[in-house]
């Protein structure tokens, strides 16, 4: 543990996969490219240990995925403190918005499929 004045409460795996209902594999991927260190690691991946800063930093990560960030914008995000956060955040609202535009065309594509393949069938 870290020697402070106050020593801060550390979290294992499987708390802090309990707190954030994550799964140990999303939590070692993290690790595993940089994105969440933990505070204390031993020999093995069970006996990591997050603080609160890296619970904190983790529901960030989180919420930036539910948004839908890929992981070089939420890097991006975390680590620069000169990023420009709206920048990326807008970035990523266009690229959302341009997917949602292909999907509607190919409803649309569909919709027509289905009304003539409808005319075709019926007598």
């Amino acid at each position: 543990m870290k020697s402070s004045i106050k020593e801060e409460m550390l979290f294992s795996v499987g708390e802090v996969c309990k707190q954030t209902s994550i799964t140990r594999k999303t939590l070692f991927y993290y690790d595993k490219i940089g994105l969440l260190k933990p505070a204390e690691r031993t020999r093995t991946q069970q006996f990591k240990r997050y603080d609160s800063g890296g619970l904190d930093r983790l529901r960030k990560i989180l919420e930036y995925r539910k948004a839908g960030l890929n992981i070089a914008e939420i890097r991006h995000l975390l680590d620069d403190p000169g990023a420009d956060r709206l920048r990326i955040l807008n970035g990523a609202m266009h690229r959302f918005l341009d997917q949602k535009a292909g999907i509607d065309q190919e409803i649309r594509n569909l919709e027509a499929l289905v009304r003539e393949e409808k005319s075709l069938t019926v007598p």
